[in-house]
C-alpha cells in the first residue's frame, strides 16, 4: 500500500488518489522481477512504519537494466507529487525501449483515451 494510503489509516482527514496506483505498479514490478514482495517479512505496525518512515522500496539485485531501476525509482517516490503519471510512464525509457511490446503499449494508450486522466 502506498505511503499516502497507509497514512489515511492513521488520519482519516487525509486522502490519496490515482498516484497510489503508480506506487503499486512499482511494488508489483519489484515483486514480479525478484519473486517476493518488498518488506514481505514484516507485519502490522512494523510494516506500516517501514513504509511510512523508512526509505522507499527498491530492487535488491544487480541483475536489472538501468532503465528498470529508474522506472522503479520513479514509481515508488515517497512523495506522491513526485511520481510520474500513467501517461508520463508511457514515455519512460523502460517502456519505450520495449520495441516488441507494441500491443501492450497500444492497449495502455487505448485505456487512457477511454477517459483515464492519468
Amino acid at each position: 500500500m502506498a505511503p499516502e494510503a497507509l497514512a489515511c489509516l492513521v488520519d482519516d482527514h487525509l486522502d490519496y488518489d490515482h498516484r497510489a496506483d503508480i506506487w503499486s505498479l512499482g511494488v508489483s514490478a519489484i515483486e514480479m522481477a525478484e519473486g517476493y514482495l518488498p518488506y514481505g517479512n514484516l507485519r502490522g505496525h512494523k510494516l506500516i512504519n517501514r513504509i511510512l518512515k523508512g526509505p522507499a522500496v527498491t530492487l535488491t539485485g544487480n541483475n536489472w537494466s538501468e532503465e528498470f531501476y529508474f522506472f522503479i525509482s520513479e514509481c515508488v517516490q515517497k512523495n506522491p507529487n513526485n511520481r510520474p503519471t500513467a501517461r508520463e510512464l508511457l514515455g519512460h525509457p523502460f517502456i519505450t525501449g520495449l520495441h516488441d511490446e507494441m500491443g501492450v503499449k497500444r492497449s495502455i494508450a487505448k485505456q487512457l483515451q477511454k477517459g483515464w486522466k492519468n
